[in-house]
């Protein structure tokens, strides 16, 4: 298993970009950069996409944008976060389903959850 590293603050930064507007459900992409031994987390990407209390949905060119982005300033896409407002930090078969959709396009099978107290679960 690969180790990984989150930059110091990031998981409140991701939070904190993730929660506007405010008790929205918003998904965001995890960029970094990665070896065969060691995965450091050091931003997030967030694309465009319509929100609700319970849902996000975004255009797959989102997801082509979003690599693109990471590949201009040097790192990689690593994985997906799932802000889920005032809802638990848990992953729904949704969830799961996306990200499972999402590694078909190129994108690593780790996820986080973050609730909006700042409570979160990872996944792979």
């Amino acid at each position: 298993m690969t180790d990984r590293t989150f930059e110091n603050g990031l998981m409140e930064d991701i939070t904190s970009i993730l929660q506007e507007p405010k008790d929205q459900y918003r998904i965001g992409f995890l960029v970094g950069t990665n070896d065969d031994s060691k995965t450091i987390v050091s931003g997030i990407i967030v694309p465009k996409q319509d929100v609700g209390p319970a849902y996000a949905n975004f255009h797959m060119d989102e997801v082509d944008k979003a690599i693109q982005t990471a590949k201009e300033s040097n790192q990689t896409l690593l994985g997906t976060v799932f802000y889920h407002g005032q809802f638990p930090a848990f992953e729904s078969a949704n969830e799961q389903e996306l990200r499972n959709k999402l590694t078909d396009s190129g994108i690593p099978p780790f996820s986080i959850v973050i609730d909006a107290k700042g409570a979160f679960n990872f996944y792979e």
